[in-house]
């Protein structure tokens, strides 16, 4: 789509495909999805980064619907910058975008958290991957110290 509109536009008005994000899906059995900068990557140019990770296995709607093989699985800062995100599982390919546009968008994980997910959908993991990632936060001393001081 970016390539037909700057075929089509002129030069002020062509769009900076760099900005754009492209997730992929490999519809293996289970299926494999990703959006973003790679895990490897992130290592491998040392930005420092947080994985955040939800199996199947222990959400109940996954477990109801006898899908037990699969996890979603984000790389942000602490500050909540999502650099990338897995999924691998059923209904990974339809999962992946949210990731996408959050990714695109430069939504932070608390955007994420904040969304209201149709529940109990397979979507809902997305939301408890950023849940979990607010969590890691609520482990620090100064943020207890700040509560223990307000209440």
């Amino acid at each position: 789509m970016i390539a037909l509109m700057n075929a089509m536009m002129p030069w002020p008005f062509k769009l900076d495909y760099r900005k754009h994000v492209v997730p992929w899906t490999v519809f293996t059995k289970p299926q494999v999805a990703h959006v973003g900068i790679l895990e490897r990557d992130l290592k491998a140019k040392g930005i420092p980064y947080e994985a955040i990770e939800e199996r199947y296995e222990d959400y109940g709607a996954a477990i109801a619907e006898g899908i037990a093989i699969g996890s979603v699985r984000a790389y942000a800062s602490k500050t909540g910058r999502i650099y990338g995100a897995r999924i691998i599982g059923e209904g990974a390919g339809e999962m992946i975008g949210e990731w996408g546009l959050a990714i695109q968008n430069r939504l932070r994980m608390h955007k994420i958290m904040f969304l209201q997910h149709s529940f109990p959908t397979m979507s809902f993991l997305s939301k408890r991957v950023s849940e979990g990632w607010m969590m890691n936060r609520m482990k620090s001393r100064l943020l207890r110290r700040l509560i223990r001081f307000m209440f």
